[in-house]
């Protein structure tokens, strides 16, 4: 089921892109996750880069993460992307996270770009035919 954006939503996009501005290190932190929580409280992470790429950390991760520690339930997120021309892109997650979200925010929703517009998807749509245990 897909839903149009809500002005919390809205919101949540320019914080994330506030965010990106202020962690934004080329080949280092060039994704940020925001999540929020269903008390309305905004989490923040962005991601780790590593030389090797063994050790890398999305964005998502950290985000959720944090949350979690404080024992919020999820409720929208997003991921922006700054690729190296500067440009800003709202991506879905990658297949590690998408499991992650599905084990620890199945509930979720998640803000995606599809056909040129901005919607808001079931985080379990992220994974179909996903595992179940």
């Amino acid at each position: 089921m897909k839903n149009e954006l809500t002005a919390p939503d809205t919101k949540l996009i320019d914080e994330a892109l506030q965010y990106l501005n202020e962690v934004f290190m080329p080949k280092k932190h060039y994704v940020v996750a925001l999540f929020r929580d269903d008390r309305g409280t905004i989490h923040r992470g962005h991601n780790y880069k590593t030389h090797s790429g063994k050790s890398n950390i999305c964005a998502e991760m950290v985000a959720l993460t944090e949350l979690l520690q404080n024992n919020q339930a999820p409720d929208t997120f997003v991921v922006i992307l700054r690729t190296e021309d500067g440009e800003e892109r709202i991506i879905t997650p990658c297949g590690a996270c998408r499991d992650l979200l599905c084990d620890y925010a199945p509930d979720a929703h998640a803000i995606i770009k599809e056909n040129g517009h901005l919607i808001k998807i079931p985080v379990k749509s992220l994974l179909p035919y996903a595992y179940s245990v």
